[in-house]
């Protein structure tokens, strides 16, 4: 049965994984989807390079789209930094 979205928290050690995943694959952006088995163990999901904060986070309310604005900021500001734009 479907279930709402819900934030996932999660541990100090899969956010290291996954920054390290995320720099293994050149991405800097994008929305990983997760799930709790019935142990409560991730499983994987999908990878949304393109992501979809307005269906994640519609009101705002867990700062989706203010991280996301965040991030595309930092990466212009750093390619416009290398091609001295």
């Amino acid at each position: 049965m479907f279930r709402a979205i819900d934030a996932l928290l999660l541990s100090e050690n899969d956010l290291s994984r996954l920054t390290a995943l995320s720099l293994d694959l050149g991405i800097n952006f994008g929305h990983y989807d997760f799930m709790r088995d019935k142990r409560g163990e991730l499983v994987f999901l999908e990878l949304n390079t393109t992501g979809q904060s307005m269906a994640i986070d519609p009101d705002g309310k867990l700062g989706l789209i203010d991280s996301v604005v965040r991030s595309i900021n930092e990466i212009s500001h750093r390619h416009r930094s290398r091609v001295n734009v």
